[in-house]
């Protein structure tokens, strides 16, 4: 059950339904957007906690930029080899400076506390915007993602136990400051 849901949730998002935008402007996106990177971070909050975070970069040359999205699917295994899918799909707040640069950097906290040994083992991430009803991914990147799937179709994998949230932050030009970070701001989850 769960192996299809996740198969449907990133299958679904490539058959594309072209409702508002044409196939020039889809390249045209797809030209304009990139994820720069993708790392992973362990860190412990102030009482202690472990979080596990999933760090992402993206660059796009559009105007709006509260138009796009992006989704992940994370799969993290224990130190008992329990294997674990967080997923999550959020959209930034729309708030960005006027001299926006373009940079934008999500970071996927994945807090665990009863759980040894969590790593990160696979992951899929898609950045794009809405077509219609559609989500339309213009990049995406993926470590074992293959691999991740045939495990979920072998093995039993749980939803993650805790609550997933995603933070959002970027780079704007201070006029007195120069190239400046925004405040991080907590993104709520979408459809």
């Amino acid at each position: 059950m769960k192996y299809n849901l996740l198969l449907i949730v990133f299958f679904a998002s490539r058959l594309l339904s072209f409702g508002e935008l044409s196939e020039k402007e889809i390249k045209q996106l797809k030209r304009d957007v990139q994820i720069a990177g993708v790392r992973t971070n362990t860190q412990r909050t102030e009482d202690r906690k472990k979080i596990e975070i999933l760090q992402v970069n993206t660059f796009q040359n559009q105007d709006d930029s509260s138009v796009y999205r992006i989704r992940f699917a994370v799969e993290l295994k224990d130190k008992e080899k329990k294997t674990y899918i967080a997923e999550f799909t959020g959209a930034p707040s729309g708030d960005y400076d006027s001299e926006y640069e373009g940079e934008d950097y999500w970071e996927l906290y994945m807090p665990y506390e009863e759980l040894e040994g969590l790593n990160v083992t696979a992951y899929a991430i898609q950045y794009g915007v809405m077509d219609g009803e559609t989500f339309l991914p213009l990049a995406d990147v993926q470590k074992n993602y293959e691999k991740m799937m045939d495990g979920i179709a072998k093995k039993t994998t749980s939803p993650f136990p805790a609550k997933v949230m995603l933070f959002h932050y970027y780079m704007y030009d201070d006029s007195t400051d120069g190239s400046t970070e925004s405040t991080p701001q907590r993104v709520k989850a979408v459809k």
